[in-house]
C-alpha cells in the first residue's frame, strides 16, 4: 500500500484520533497546563488527509499535476506532513529543501530540481523574496505563514483552508515506481547530489522503521530533527503505517523534552548525539527532578545519524536502565535510515552499527570487488527492496554508485572475526583508529620521516580563515567526547590554559581551504592528504593556509596561526586528480 492509500486508510480507520501534535520549545518552562497548551496545536487523522486532499485540489487547479515538481521550504510545522501528503496526491513530485539555505543555494537547488511550484514559511521569505528574479522556471509560490505578512507574489494558505474541496482527487491510481520525492545529499559521492525517490521506496520504508521501532497503533513517536531530511521523515514513516500518534518537537531544549515526553505519554523518541550529550550533561549536574516520573511512558530511544560512542551509550544504560536502546546507520542513497541497525537485544555491541533488516543485503569487499576477511576494512555495499531510483540528471553517478545492483556506500567498515550470533550473521563496525606516538623505544623501527619540502619562496596562495570561539563545541556534535576540547579543568590539568581545538577539526579546516584555492567546488577530486600536527590550535584564533603549488595534481602546504606566531600544521601535501 501506498504512502498516500496509507493516510487515506488512517482517516477512515482512525478519523478522530490524533494523528500529528507540534508542540514549540521555546520558553517551555510554566509549570501550568495554559501555558503548555498555548504552545501546543494538533490534527486528527481526518483533519491530516482533508488538508492533503486541498493542497492536491489547489495545485491541480493551477496544473500542477503528474510530472510536476513543487519545491517545499520550511521548517518543522503542523502543515508540513500534510502539504508533504498533498503534493504526493496531486501525482507531483515533492522536493524537500533546507529551511538554512542562503540565496545561491536556494536558487541551485530549484533550478536542478526543475521546480515549478514552491511552498515556503514565514522564516524562508526573505531568502525567496531575494531571489526571485533569479529562480527561472517557478510558477505558483504558497506561504504558510499569516496571511497578513504574506508576500504579494505568494498565495496565502489560509485561502486553500477555506476555499479548495476536502474530498480525495478523482486521478488514476500512482504507480508504485512512479516518482515521489527527490531529496538534495551529499551522500556517497561528496557533492550534493539530488536523489529520487520512488512511491515504493517510501512505502519501504515503513515496513522497515517498523521493524526497527516495533511501533504499535498505541505508541507515541517524538520527532525532532527537520522533516527535510530523510533521517527524520522516514524514521516518522512507521507511524503512518500502524495509525499511531506523534509529536513534532520544534526546537530542542532539555526541560522541553522532558516536559514534552511526559505530556504527550511519548514512547519511542528519537534523539541524535549532540541532544543525548546535553540531556546526560543536564542529568550529571541534578538539573532535571522526578527522571522517572518524567519518563515513565518512554520504552525506546532510538538515535544514528554519526557514529554515537559507546561511552554515551553506557551513560544512556546507566540513567535509564528501563529504556531500549537502538542505533541506525542509513543514507539517502539506500532510501533513507535503518537500512543497518543495532536493534535493542544486541545493544551491548555498542560501536558497531549492527544488522540490515529483513530483506536487505550487507557485505564488505576490497578494491578488486572481493568480500573481505573477518576484521579486514574494505568498502560497504548495500543490497535492499526499494532504494534510490537514481540521482537527477546524474546518468553516470547512478551507474557508478548502483554498480552490479549493489548501492557503493564509500563507507568503510569490517566484519566481526566472530560473526554476531548463533547462527553466524555479520555484523558491520565503523573503524577510526588514532595512534599517538608518544616516545620510541630503544629498539624500535625508527618513525617514519615525511618526504615533504616546503620550497623556500613565497606561498603561491594565503588563505585567512577565522576558528570560531565556539567551533570546538560545533565539533563535538560529530562525536568527539574528549573533555580536553571543552572542559577548562580538563585542559589546565594537561597544561593548556583553556580547551584546544580538536586534531581533526584543524586539519579539515586545512583541508576546505585547499580544496577552495585548488579544486574549487570539486572536492571529489581530492585523493590524499597529509601533514605533521606541530601545535595546538585554539578556538577564537586567526589561522592562515599557505599552498606551493608543485605541479598539477600536488601541493604543499603550512597552516599557521599568524598572531601567535605559531606553526599549527606543516609538511603538508595535498594531492588531487
Amino acid at each position: 500500500m501506498l504512502v498516500t492509500d496509507l493516510l487515506r486508510r488512517n482517516a477512515h480507520l482512525w478519523a478522530r484520533e490524533t494523528a500529528l501534535v507540534a508542540v514549540e520549545a521555546a520558553n517551555l518552562t510554566d509549570p501550568g497546563p495554559e501555558s503548555y497548551l498555548l504552545r501546543r496545536e494538533s490534527l486528527t487523522w481526518e483533519e491530516m488527509n482533508r488538508q492533503a486532499n486541498q493542497i492536491a485540489h489547489f495545485y491541480l487547479s493551477i496544473g500542477i499535476h503528474r510530472g510536476s515538481h513543487v519545491g517545499l521550504m520550511m521548517k518543522n510545522s503542523i502543515e508540513w506532513l500534510p502539504i508533504y501528503f498533498g503534493i504526493l496526491k496531486s501525482g507531483a513530485v515533492v522536493v524537500p529543501l533546507n529551511f538554512r539555505y542562503d540565496a545561491d543555494s536556494a536558487v541551485y537547488s530549484i533550478r536542478f530540481a526543475d521546480l515549478d511550484a514552491l511552498i515556503f514559511d514565514a522564516d524562508a521569505s526573505s531568502v525567496i523574496q531575494q531571489i526571485l528574479t533569479r529562480t527561472l522556471g517557478l510558477r505558483s509560490f504558497l506561504y504558510t505563514g499569516s496571511r497578513e505578512d504574506c508576500p504579494a507574489f505568494a498565495f496565502p494558505i489560509q485561502d486553500i483552508w477555506e476555499t479548495q474541496p476536502e474530498n480525495e482527487p478523482d486521478l488514476p491510481p500512482l504507480e508504485p515506481m512512479e516518482d515521489a520525492a527527490i531529496y538534495f545529499s551529499s551522500g556517497t559521492t561528496g557533492v550534493p547530489k539530488a536523489v529520487v525517490y520512488s512511491h515504493a521506496t517510501l512505502a519501504s520504508a515503513c515496513e522497515r522503521e517498523r521493524y526497527h521501532h516495533g511501533q504499535v497503533h498505541g505508541d507515541c513517536f517524538l520527532c525532532i530533527p527537520p522533516l527535510y531530511h530523510v533521517g527524520a521523515k522516514l524514521h516518522w514513516m512507521a507511524n503512518l503505517l500502524v495509525g499511531a500518534r506523534a509529536v513534532l518537537l520544534k526546537g530542542f531544549t532539555v526541560p522541553a523534552f522532558f516536559r514534552v515526553v511526559h505530556q504527550e505519554r511519548v514512547t519511542i523518541a528519537f534523539l541524535l548525539l549532540p541532544w543525548l550529550q546535553d540531556i546526560l550533561v543536564a542529568l550529571d549536574a541534578g538539573r532535571i527532578s522526578d527522571v522517572a516520573d518524567a519518563l515513565c511512558s518512554l520504552r525506546l530511544i532510538h538515535t544514528g545519524a554519526q557514529p554515537i560512542p559507546p561511552s554515551v551509550v553506557e551513560q544512556l544504560r546507566q540513567h535509564f536502565p528501563q529504556i531500549a536502546l537502538g542505533i541506525s546507520y542509513g543514507l539517502t542513497e539506500a532510501g533513507g535510515p535503518g537500512v543497518l541497525n543495532l536493534r535493542m537485544e544486541d545493544i551491548e555491541r555498542s560501536g558497531s552499527v549492527g544488522l540490515p533488516p529483513p530483506g536487505w543485503q550487507a557485505q564488505v569487499v576490497d578494491d578488486a570487488g572481493n568480500e573481505t576477511p573477518p576484521q579486514a576494512p574494505g568498502e560497504l555495499l548495500l543490497k535492499g527492496p526499494h532504494m534510490m531510483s537514481r540521482y537527477y540528471k546524474s546518468e553516470a553517478a547512478t551507474e557508478e554508485v548502483l554498480a552490479g545492483g549493489w548501492l557503493h556506500t564509500g563507507d568503510i567498515a569490517c566484519r566481526d572475526i566472530d560473526g554476531y550470533d548463533e547462527k553466524g550473521e555479520k555484523v558491520f563496525s565503523n573503524i577510526g583508529d588514532t595512534l599517538f606516538a608518544v616516545y620510541q623505544a630503544p629498539d624500535s623501527p625508527p618513525f617514519p620521516k615525511s618526504s615533504t619540502v616546503i620550497p623556500e619562496r613565497t606561498p603561491d596562495y594565503v588563505c585567512p580563515d577565522y576558528i570560531a570561539p565556539n567551533q570546538n563545541l560545533l565539533y563535538r556534535m560529530s562525536g568527539d567526547t574528549n573533555r580536553l576540547h571543552v572542559d577548562q579543568k580538563e585542559a589546565h590539568k594537561q597544561g593548556f590554559d583553556r580547551p584546544i581545538m580538536q586534531g581533526l577539526c584543524s586539519f579539515g579546516y586545512a583541508c576546505r581551504l585547499a580544496v577552495r584555492e585548488l579544486i574549487p567546488h570539486a572536492p571529489e577530486r581530492m585523493t590524499s592528504m597529509e601533514a605533521q600536527f606541530r601545535s595546538p590550535l585554539f578556538p577564537d584564533t586567526k589561522v592562515e593556509l599557505h599552498i606551493w603549488k608543485v605541479q598539477d595534481g600536488l601541493a604543499y602546504f603550512r597552516m599557521l596561526a599568524p598572531e601567535k606566531k605559531q606553526i599549527v600544521l606543516e609538511k603538508g601535501c595535498f594531492m588531487w586528480k
